[in-house]
């Protein structure tokens, strides 16, 4: 922390300023740029903040798990952003659920690639 910074007296001042500058450019780079054209006029969407969720899975079991396997788990319905429920919490027995399922296709998944090894 300190020490780090020892040499550089002026890095909060620094990052601010370049923290700052960044986003000015982030939103000139945004204005610039369309989403999508209708009738030839430039159009943006805009986006709604949700709080992020791991339906009770780990990043790393994510990013194990093929396409499928997750699509199994949470269906891309369930992430419609348009549904009533979509800002909901998730339910213990959903998240329970969830979990179960991950370690299931995890398990799966790891037997195919031991199959597989002892077949070379």
């Amino acid at each position: 922390g300190a020490a780090a910074n020892a040499g550089n007296k002026f890095s909060k001042r620094a990052s601010k300023r370049w923290r700052k500058e960044l986003l000015a450019k982030m939103d000139e780079y945004y204005k610039l740029d369309a989403e999508d054209f209708i009738d030839d006029m430039p159009c943006r969407f805009k986006y709604k903040e949700v709080a992020p969720s791991m339906y009770g899975l780990t990043t790393k079991e994510i990013i194990a798990m093929s396409d499928r396997d997750l699509t199994q788990i949470v269906p891309l319905k369930k992430l419609a952003p348009y549904r009533d429920d979509a800002d909901a919490p998730m339910g213990i027995k959903d998240k329970l659920r969830s979990q179960r399922m991950a370690r299931e296709f995890l398990a799966n998944a790891a037997e195919r690639r031991g199959n597989r090894n002892k077949g070379e």
